[in-house]
């Protein structure tokens, strides 16, 4: 089975962005739906702290017990949805997101946690990548690169 872990924002978050994202996406398809434009579903916004692959029936138990250890380590997080962009560059973006941070302005803990939960998956045998954690809620993805910026 193909698994991430991942952190969905509680439904008053999801209302506050969906109200925002429908803004949006008036000024990027003022004129009625865009075709390059494919836009996430509410339902799939979710900030991934690891994306695990394969993962075999044999270790989803280990891994369970041990992403719960490596989540009570640490204290609930305040978290925000602030600004965006998309990844690429802003001329060429492929994918259009909102960025995600810590109410304190500290993104030491959530990076830690994003760790943690990569470590946990890795003591299981499992072949976590460890890139730049930048974390984001999807929200839409492009078939041809625009720009964003406007």
């Amino acid at each position: 089975m193909r698994l991430f872990v991942a952190v969905v924002p509680p439904p008053a978050v999801l209302d506050d962005l969906a109200d925002e994202l429908a803004r949006l996406r008036e000024r990027f398809a003022p004129d009625g739906p865009d075709d390059n434009y494919r836009w996430s579903l509410r339902a799939q916004w979710h900030l991934t702290l690891a994306f695990l692959g394969e993962v075999p029936d044999s270790a989803r138990t280990d891994l369970h017990r041990r992403l719960g250890r490596a989540a009570g380590r640490y204290p609930p997080l305040r978290l925000r949805v602030a600004g965006g962009g998309g990844f690429g560059s802003v001329r060429r973006a492929r994918v259009l997101w909102a960025g995600i941070d810590s109410v304190d302005g500290d993104p030491r803990t959530l990076r830690a946690l994003a760790g943690s939960v990569s470590a946990a998956a890795r003591r299981c045998g499992l072949d976590v990548r460890e890139g730049r954690f930048k974390p984001h809620l999807t929200l839409a993805r492009l078939r041809e690169p625009a720009d964003v910026g406007r």
